[in-house]
């Protein structure tokens, strides 16, 4: 439809799967007219449909044998997760410079955490966790305010979770004295990571590898906080949220 659609447009056989384009003539597949009367085409259609069946001799088909898909993303033509996040990505556009989207990435992925605290990581680069403003755009409505639950100032988006509540201000103020990094500014979520990583990696703060561990704990750490307040009526305490995440990490 989309390489040929003067073909498809003619065509009267646009809901018939390609056994009724056809039939096997001692051993070898024809294609018909696929549907496309000649006398009632024009001179381009013609061309157009003498184009697809030439585009189609390139098929092998054999019979009483099962079709089977190929992966156009891979060489091998087999498909696998890989190929499927590196072909997502060749279209996505990154938040931000291109560098530092991909080396934002790359760093979470081989931190040693477990998976689903990679997967939150990766939805917080891409602002694809369930936030208030997010559901209202979707059409999900709240009977009561929309409001951060900590602050009660500001929409619950994902920056003011994470960096611009005052609330979680305090818990990353502790974490901040904790491991000594004086000048730590939060900017955006991706430009805190790759602040984040380069100073413990320049000060020897973790293991090497886990760089980005105590910045992925603080994230997680806030986000069962407030969750913990929104669905089961839990008070806050950045005391005690600041010991779980130094029992994370």
């Amino acid at each position: 439809m989309e390489l040929f659609p003067d073909a498809y447009n003619l065509s009267k056989l646009k809901f018939v799967a390609v056994a009724g384009m056809g039939g096997w003539v001692n051993g070898r597949w024809e294609w018909g007219d696929f549907g496309i009367l000649s006398a009632n085409s024009s001179g381009a259609a013609m061309v157009a449909v003498h184009d697809l069946r030439s585009f189609l001799e390139v098929a092998h088909l054999v019979g009483m044998e099962l079709d089977e898909v190929e992966w156009l993303a891979k060489a091998d033509k087999k498909f696998s997760i890989k190929s499927s996040y590196l072909l997502s990505n060749a279209f996505h556009v990154p938040f931000g410079p291109e560098k530092e989207f991909f080396t934002s990435f790359s760093s979470l992925w081989n931190l040693v955490v477990p998976q689903k605290i990679k997967a939150f990581g990766w939805r917080c680069f891409l602002n694809r966790l369930h936030t208030r403003d997010l559901l209202l755009v979707r059409g999900i409505s709240f009977s009561n305010s929309i409001a951060c639950v900590c602050c009660g100032l500001e929409r619950k988006s994902l920056y003011h979770i994470f960096l611009g509540c005052g609330v979680s201000a305090l818990i990353w103020k502790e974490i901040i004295s904790w491991i000594g990094f004086v000048d730590f500014g939060f900017g955006c979520i991706m430009g805190s990571f790759l602040k984040w990583c380069s100073f413990c990696k320049s000060k020897k703060v973790i293991k090497p590898g886990r760089e980005g561990t105590i910045w992925l704990a603080i994230l997680w750490s806030i986000w069962k906080l407030r969750n913990g307040i929104i669905f089961r009526n839990d008070s806050w305490s950045v005391s005690d949220t600041v010991w779980s995440i130094k029992t994370l990490v």
